[in-house]
Protein backbone atom coordinates (compact mmCIF):
# COMPACT_ATOMS: atom_id res chain seq x y z
CA UNK A 1 0.00 0.00 0.00
CA UNK A 2 2.84 2.35 0.90
CA UNK A 3 4.54 1.69 -2.43
CA UNK A 4 1.29 2.44 -4.30
CA UNK A 5 0.99 5.77 -2.52
CA UNK A 6 4.60 6.59 -3.40
CA UNK A 7 4.00 5.67 -7.03
CA UNK A 8 0.82 7.77 -7.09
CA UNK A 9 2.72 10.69 -5.59
CA UNK A 10 5.49 10.37 -8.16
CA UNK A 11 2.93 10.19 -10.97
CA UNK A 12 1.15 13.32 -9.76
CA UNK A 13 4.45 15.13 -9.30
CA UNK A 14 5.49 14.16 -12.83
CA UNK A 15 2.15 15.35 -14.22
CA UNK A 16 2.45 18.64 -12.34
CA UNK A 17 5.99 19.20 -13.58
CA UNK A 18 4.95 18.40 -17.17
CA UNK A 19 2.09 20.92 -16.97
CA UNK A 20 4.47 23.47 -15.49
CA UNK A 21 6.83 23.05 -18.47
CA UNK A 22 3.90 23.38 -20.89
CA UNK A 23 2.74 26.52 -19.11
CA UNK A 24 6.18 28.12 -19.46
CA UNK A 25 6.31 27.14 -23.14
CA UNK A 26 2.87 28.64 -23.79
CA UNK A 27 3.97 31.92 -22.26
CA UNK A 28 6.89 32.29 -24.65
CA UNK A 29 4.85 31.09 -27.64
CA UNK A 30 1.59 32.97 -27.17
CA UNK A 31 1.53 35.40 -24.26
CA UNK A 32 2.33 39.06 -24.77
CA UNK A 33 5.82 39.66 -23.45
CA UNK A 34 6.28 43.28 -24.40
CA UNK A 35 4.74 46.69 -24.01
CA UNK A 36 1.36 46.72 -25.79
CA UNK A 37 1.90 50.20 -27.22
CA UNK A 38 5.02 51.28 -29.06
CA UNK A 39 6.97 53.74 -26.95
CA UNK A 40 6.16 57.26 -28.12
CA UNK A 41 2.52 56.64 -29.01
CA UNK A 42 1.44 58.59 -25.92
CA UNK A 43 2.43 62.07 -24.78
CA UNK A 44 1.76 64.12 -21.66
CA UNK A 45 -1.25 66.43 -21.75
CA UNK A 46 -2.13 69.28 -19.40
CA UNK A 47 -5.89 68.61 -19.45
CA UNK A 48 -6.10 64.82 -19.56
CA UNK A 49 -2.61 63.91 -18.23
CA UNK A 50 -1.94 61.84 -21.35
CA UNK A 51 -2.96 61.78 -25.01
CA UNK A 52 -1.84 60.47 -28.40
CA UNK A 53 1.21 61.91 -30.13
CA UNK A 54 0.29 63.79 -33.33
CA UNK A 55 1.73 62.31 -36.56
CA UNK A 56 2.97 59.18 -34.75
CA UNK A 57 3.47 56.06 -36.87
CA UNK A 58 4.25 52.68 -35.35
CA UNK A 59 2.67 49.47 -34.11
CA UNK A 60 0.37 47.94 -31.52
CA UNK A 61 1.69 44.65 -30.14
CA UNK A 62 -0.41 41.63 -29.16
CA UNK A 63 -0.25 37.87 -28.94
CA UNK A 64 -1.08 37.46 -32.61
CA UNK A 65 1.71 39.79 -33.73
CA UNK A 66 1.63 43.50 -34.41
CA UNK A 67 -0.79 45.94 -36.00
CA UNK A 68 0.19 49.22 -37.67
CA UNK A 69 -1.10 52.39 -36.06
CA UNK A 70 -0.89 55.99 -37.22
CA UNK A 71 -2.02 59.17 -35.52
CA UNK A 72 -3.14 62.19 -37.53
CA UNK A 73 -1.98 65.79 -37.05
CA UNK A 74 -4.84 66.44 -34.60
CA UNK A 75 -3.61 63.70 -32.27
CA UNK A 76 -6.17 60.97 -32.93
CA UNK A 77 -6.17 57.68 -34.81
CA UNK A 78 -7.32 57.64 -38.40
CA UNK A 79 -6.99 59.72 -41.56
CA UNK A 80 -6.64 63.49 -41.62
CA UNK A 81 -9.93 65.24 -40.98
CA UNK A 82 -11.62 66.79 -44.01
CA UNK A 83 -14.23 68.83 -42.10
CA UNK A 84 -15.98 69.64 -45.36
CA UNK A 85 -19.25 67.71 -44.96
CA UNK A 86 -22.66 68.91 -43.86
CA UNK A 87 -22.77 65.89 -41.57
CA UNK A 88 -19.73 65.57 -39.31
CA UNK A 89 -19.94 62.91 -36.59
CA UNK A 90 -17.69 62.81 -33.53
CA UNK A 91 -17.18 59.33 -32.06
CA UNK A 92 -15.56 59.56 -28.62
CA UNK A 93 -14.53 56.75 -26.30
CA UNK A 94 -11.72 54.55 -25.04
CA UNK A 95 -9.63 51.71 -26.49
CA UNK A 96 -12.68 50.06 -28.09
CA UNK A 97 -13.34 53.21 -30.09
CA UNK A 98 -9.63 53.62 -30.83
CA UNK A 99 -9.74 50.08 -32.23
CA UNK A 100 -7.30 47.93 -30.26
CA UNK A 101 -6.01 45.42 -31.46
CA UNK A 102 -7.26 45.88 -35.04
CA UNK A 103 -6.17 47.87 -38.04
CA UNK A 104 -8.03 51.15 -38.39
CA UNK A 105 -10.09 49.77 -41.27
CA UNK A 106 -11.31 46.88 -39.10
CA UNK A 107 -12.56 49.18 -36.31
CA UNK A 108 -16.22 50.09 -35.94
CA UNK A 109 -15.71 53.80 -36.70
CA UNK A 110 -14.18 53.06 -40.10
CA UNK A 111 -16.81 50.40 -40.83
CA UNK A 112 -19.61 52.81 -39.92
CA UNK A 113 -18.10 55.37 -42.30
CA UNK A 114 -18.17 52.85 -45.15
CA UNK A 115 -21.76 51.81 -44.44
CA UNK A 116 -23.08 55.37 -44.25
CA UNK A 117 -21.08 56.67 -47.22
CA UNK A 118 -19.09 59.73 -48.19
CA UNK A 119 -21.83 62.27 -47.57
CA UNK A 120 -20.81 62.14 -43.91
CA UNK A 121 -17.50 62.10 -42.08
CA UNK A 122 -16.98 59.99 -38.97
CA UNK A 123 -14.10 61.21 -36.82
CA UNK A 124 -12.53 58.77 -34.38
CA UNK A 125 -11.63 60.48 -31.10
CA UNK A 126 -11.07 57.30 -29.08
CA UNK A 127 -8.02 57.07 -26.79
CA UNK A 128 -6.99 53.92 -24.87
CA UNK A 129 -7.30 54.33 -21.11
CA UNK A 130 -9.76 57.22 -21.22
CA UNK A 131 -12.76 57.45 -18.92
CA UNK A 132 -15.65 59.96 -18.85
CA UNK A 133 -13.48 62.74 -17.39
CA UNK A 134 -10.93 62.47 -20.18
CA UNK A 135 -13.61 62.10 -22.84
CA UNK A 136 -15.40 65.22 -21.58
CA UNK A 137 -12.18 67.14 -22.24
CA UNK A 138 -12.00 65.65 -25.74
CA UNK A 139 -15.50 66.92 -26.49
CA UNK A 140 -14.67 70.36 -25.07
CA UNK A 141 -11.47 70.64 -27.10
CA UNK A 142 -12.85 69.46 -30.44
CA UNK A 143 -16.56 70.22 -30.67
CA UNK A 144 -16.21 73.84 -31.84
CA UNK A 145 -13.48 72.89 -34.32
CA UNK A 146 -15.42 69.99 -35.89
CA UNK A 147 -18.94 71.49 -35.62
CA UNK A 148 -20.51 68.03 -35.58
CA UNK A 149 -24.08 67.15 -36.35
CA UNK A 150 -23.93 64.46 -33.67
CA UNK A 151 -21.60 63.31 -30.88
CA UNK A 152 -21.58 59.61 -30.01
CA UNK A 153 -20.05 58.56 -26.69
CA UNK A 154 -19.16 54.87 -26.95
CA UNK A 155 -19.35 53.72 -23.33
CA UNK A 156 -17.62 50.53 -22.25
CA UNK A 157 -18.00 48.97 -18.79
CA UNK A 158 -14.55 49.89 -17.45
CA UNK A 159 -15.02 53.59 -18.27
CA UNK A 160 -16.26 54.09 -14.72
CA UNK A 161 -13.69 51.82 -13.08
CA UNK A 162 -11.08 53.28 -10.71
CA UNK A 163 -8.23 53.06 -13.25
CA UNK A 164 -10.00 55.34 -15.74
CA UNK A 165 -9.96 58.35 -13.45
CA UNK A 166 -8.14 61.36 -14.87
CA UNK A 167 -5.35 61.16 -12.30
CA UNK A 168 -4.58 57.45 -12.67
CA UNK A 169 -2.29 57.24 -15.73
CA UNK A 170 0.73 59.28 -16.76
CA UNK A 171 3.60 59.05 -19.24
CA UNK A 172 7.07 58.07 -18.03
CA UNK A 173 9.91 57.57 -20.52
CA UNK A 174 7.34 57.12 -23.28
CA UNK A 175 5.36 54.46 -21.38
CA UNK A 176 1.72 54.81 -20.36
CA UNK A 177 1.83 53.84 -16.69
CA UNK A 178 -0.21 54.04 -13.50
CA UNK A 179 0.52 57.34 -11.74
CA UNK A 180 -1.32 56.41 -8.56
CA UNK A 181 -2.16 53.34 -6.53
CA UNK A 182 -5.72 52.05 -6.36
CA UNK A 183 -6.28 54.17 -3.25
CA UNK A 184 -5.13 57.29 -5.10
CA UNK A 185 -1.66 57.60 -3.54
CA UNK A 186 0.78 59.12 -6.08
CA UNK A 187 3.73 56.90 -6.94
CA UNK A 188 7.31 58.08 -7.35
CA UNK A 189 9.07 57.89 -10.69
CA UNK A 190 11.14 54.98 -9.39
CA UNK A 191 8.01 53.10 -8.32
CA UNK A 192 6.40 53.70 -11.71
CA UNK A 193 9.43 52.42 -13.66
CA UNK A 194 9.71 49.40 -11.37
CA UNK A 195 6.02 48.67 -11.97
CA UNK A 196 6.53 48.84 -15.74
CA UNK A 197 9.41 46.38 -15.59
CA UNK A 198 7.51 44.09 -13.24
CA UNK A 199 4.45 44.02 -15.47
CA UNK A 200 6.17 42.23 -18.33
CA UNK A 201 8.00 38.94 -18.62
CA UNK A 202 7.50 35.42 -17.31
CA UNK A 203 6.49 35.00 -13.66
CA UNK A 204 7.15 31.83 -11.69
CA UNK A 205 4.08 32.09 -9.49
CA UNK A 206 1.80 32.33 -12.54
CA UNK A 207 3.19 29.16 -14.08
CA UNK A 208 2.95 27.36 -10.75
CA UNK A 209 -0.81 28.10 -10.96
CA UNK A 210 -0.95 27.17 -14.68
CA UNK A 211 -2.23 30.65 -15.53
CA UNK A 212 -0.93 30.47 -19.11
CA UNK A 213 -2.49 27.07 -19.80
CA UNK A 214 -5.81 28.22 -18.39
CA UNK A 215 -5.67 31.46 -20.36
CA UNK A 216 -4.70 29.63 -23.57
CA UNK A 217 -7.71 27.29 -23.26
CA UNK A 218 -10.15 30.00 -22.13
CA UNK A 219 -9.31 32.36 -24.97
CA UNK A 220 -10.19 29.63 -27.44
CA UNK A 221 -13.35 28.57 -25.63
CA UNK A 222 -12.02 25.08 -24.85
CA UNK A 223 -11.38 25.36 -21.12
CA UNK A 224 -13.04 22.34 -19.40
CA UNK A 225 -15.20 24.73 -17.39
CA UNK A 226 -16.43 26.42 -20.57
CA UNK A 227 -17.21 23.10 -22.24
CA UNK A 228 -19.18 22.03 -19.16
CA UNK A 229 -21.14 25.29 -19.14
CA UNK A 230 -22.39 24.59 -22.65
CA UNK A 231 -24.00 21.38 -21.45
CA UNK A 232 -24.98 22.03 -17.84
CA UNK A 233 -26.91 25.00 -16.48
CA UNK A 234 -24.47 26.88 -14.26
CA UNK A 235 -24.27 30.15 -12.38
CA UNK A 236 -22.66 32.74 -14.68
CA UNK A 237 -22.27 35.36 -11.97
CA UNK A 238 -18.53 34.63 -11.84
CA UNK A 239 -18.23 36.49 -15.15
CA UNK A 240 -19.68 39.74 -13.82
CA UNK A 241 -16.74 42.13 -13.77
CA UNK A 242 -18.20 44.99 -11.77
CA UNK A 243 -18.94 43.11 -8.54
CA UNK A 244 -15.76 44.43 -6.95
CA UNK A 245 -14.48 47.59 -5.32
CA UNK A 246 -13.08 48.88 -8.61
CA UNK A 247 -16.58 50.15 -9.42
CA UNK A 248 -17.80 52.43 -6.67
CA UNK A 249 -20.92 54.51 -6.26
CA UNK A 250 -18.72 57.61 -6.18
CA UNK A 251 -17.25 56.74 -9.59
CA UNK A 252 -20.73 56.07 -10.95
CA UNK A 253 -21.93 59.50 -9.82
CA UNK A 254 -18.84 61.22 -11.17
CA UNK A 255 -19.19 59.39 -14.50
CA UNK A 256 -22.84 60.41 -14.77
CA UNK A 257 -21.95 64.07 -14.14
CA UNK A 258 -19.25 63.96 -16.83
CA UNK A 259 -21.63 62.36 -19.33
CA UNK A 260 -24.31 64.97 -18.68
CA UNK A 261 -21.69 67.67 -19.21
CA UNK A 262 -20.63 65.98 -22.47
CA UNK A 263 -24.22 66.34 -23.60
CA UNK A 264 -24.37 69.99 -22.54
CA UNK A 265 -21.10 70.85 -24.33
CA UNK A 266 -22.27 69.00 -27.45
CA UNK A 267 -25.57 70.85 -27.52
CA UNK A 268 -23.82 74.18 -26.97
CA UNK A 269 -21.86 73.67 -30.18
CA UNK A 270 -25.02 72.64 -32.04
CA UNK A 271 -24.71 68.85 -31.92
CA UNK A 272 -27.02 66.08 -30.84
CA UNK A 273 -25.63 63.69 -28.23
CA UNK A 274 -26.11 59.94 -27.81
CA UNK A 275 -24.50 57.47 -25.42
CA UNK A 276 -23.87 54.04 -26.96
CA UNK A 277 -23.55 51.09 -24.54
CA UNK A 278 -20.96 48.66 -25.89
CA UNK A 279 -21.46 45.07 -24.80
CA UNK A 280 -18.76 43.21 -22.89
CA UNK A 281 -17.81 39.66 -23.83
CA UNK A 282 -19.68 38.22 -20.85
CA UNK A 283 -22.81 40.28 -21.49
CA UNK A 284 -22.91 39.08 -25.10
CA UNK A 285 -21.71 35.50 -24.69
CA UNK A 286 -23.25 34.57 -21.32
CA UNK A 287 -26.07 37.08 -21.10
CA UNK A 288 -24.98 38.46 -17.72
CA UNK A 289 -26.07 41.89 -16.49
CA UNK A 290 -23.30 44.20 -15.27
CA UNK A 291 -24.38 46.05 -12.10
CA UNK A 292 -22.04 49.00 -12.76
CA UNK A 293 -23.65 49.72 -16.12
CA UNK A 294 -27.14 49.43 -14.68
CA UNK A 295 -26.25 51.79 -11.82
CA UNK A 296 -24.92 54.33 -14.29
CA UNK A 297 -28.00 54.10 -16.49
CA UNK A 298 -30.21 54.40 -13.41
CA UNK A 299 -28.37 57.53 -12.35
CA UNK A 300 -28.69 59.08 -15.82
CA UNK A 301 -32.37 58.20 -16.08
CA UNK A 302 -33.95 59.68 -19.22
CA UNK A 303 -31.54 62.61 -19.38
CA UNK A 304 -29.44 61.08 -22.18
CA UNK A 305 -30.45 59.25 -25.35
CA UNK A 306 -29.15 55.66 -25.22
CA UNK A 307 -28.34 53.09 -27.89
CA UNK A 308 -27.81 49.77 -26.11
CA UNK A 309 -25.70 47.39 -28.22
CA UNK A 310 -26.32 44.64 -25.65
CA UNK A 311 -29.86 44.30 -27.00
CA UNK A 312 -28.52 43.35 -30.44
CA UNK A 313 -25.97 40.75 -29.30
CA UNK A 314 -26.78 37.05 -29.68
CA UNK A 315 -26.01 34.86 -26.68
CA UNK A 316 -23.20 32.38 -27.30
CA UNK A 317 -21.56 34.47 -30.04
CA UNK A 318 -18.01 35.57 -29.23
CA UNK A 319 -17.44 39.18 -30.31
CA UNK A 320 -13.86 39.45 -29.05
CA UNK A 321 -10.45 38.24 -30.18
CA UNK A 322 -9.20 34.90 -28.90
CA UNK A 323 -6.12 36.67 -27.55
CA UNK A 324 -7.65 39.97 -26.47
CA UNK A 325 -10.72 41.23 -24.62
CA UNK A 326 -11.34 43.87 -27.28
CA UNK A 327 -13.63 43.34 -30.24
CA UNK A 328 -12.72 41.20 -33.19
CA UNK A 329 -14.29 41.68 -36.65
CA UNK A 330 -17.62 40.19 -35.49
CA UNK A 331 -17.78 42.71 -32.66
CA UNK A 332 -16.99 45.72 -34.83
CA UNK A 333 -19.47 44.47 -37.45
CA UNK A 334 -22.21 44.42 -34.83
CA UNK A 335 -21.46 47.92 -33.52
CA UNK A 336 -21.11 49.44 -36.99
CA UNK A 337 -24.35 47.81 -38.17
CA UNK A 338 -26.28 49.28 -35.24
CA UNK A 339 -24.61 52.70 -35.41
CA UNK A 340 -24.93 53.10 -39.19
CA UNK A 341 -28.56 51.94 -39.03
CA UNK A 342 -29.28 54.58 -36.41
CA UNK A 343 -27.53 57.35 -38.37
CA UNK A 344 -29.27 56.53 -41.66
CA UNK A 345 -32.60 56.36 -39.86
CA UNK A 346 -32.14 59.68 -38.08
CA UNK A 347 -30.56 61.46 -41.05
CA UNK A 348 -32.39 60.07 -44.13
CA UNK A 349 -30.73 62.67 -46.34
CA UNK A 350 -27.57 60.55 -46.12
CA UNK A 351 -29.17 57.59 -47.86
CA UNK A 352 -28.02 57.04 -51.42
Amino acid sequence: MKQKLINLGLMLASLYFSLFVVDVALFYLFVQDQYEFEVGLFKNDDKTRFGLTPNFKGFLYNRAGKTPVSINSHGYRGPEWKLDRDHEFMVVGDSFTFGIPLTYEEGFVSKTQKKVGDKAEFINLGVPGYGPGHILEVVKQNCALISPKHVFYMYYLNDTKFNNKKNYFTIVDGYLAAYADKDGRPRSREEILKGIQKGYGWKLWESLRFINIRTFLSERGIHPRQLLEKRVKTDMSRYIQSNNDGFSEELTQRGARDILEMKAVSQKCGANFTMVILTTHAEAFYGVIEPATERLLGTLGNAVEIIDIRKFARKGVNLTQWYDGHYGPDGTDLVSNVLSGYVLGRYPELRN
